[in-house]
């Protein structure tokens, strides 16, 4: 798990932590990355930019679920649209 300060090791599988994390702060957007959607820099095109500029593609299976939850989690938290 990678933090803005540290990168923790852990033997959870990204099913079982993501059963663990609040699903209105984080999305699986793949089968490798879980994202706090607090750091999501911009969404476009099957795309997710983080903050720090890492670039990950959305799995294609989910990609209108994501932006919907992103969507929601930008009104009730950042208050901003990057669409």
């Amino acid at each position: 798990m990678h933090t803005s300060s540290k990168v923790y090791a852990t033997y959870l599988t990204l099913d079982k932590l993501n059963q663990q994390l609040d699903d209105k702060q984080f999305m699986r957007v793949q089968r490798s990355y879980i994202v706090n959607m607090h750091y999501i820099a911009d969404l476009y095109a099957g795309y997710i930019i983080l903050e720090n500029g890492l670039e990950i593609k959305l799995s294609r299976i989910n990609q209108a679920k994501l932006k919907e939850q992103y969507q929601q989690y930008q009104l009730k938290y950042k208050h901003k649209t990057n669409y």
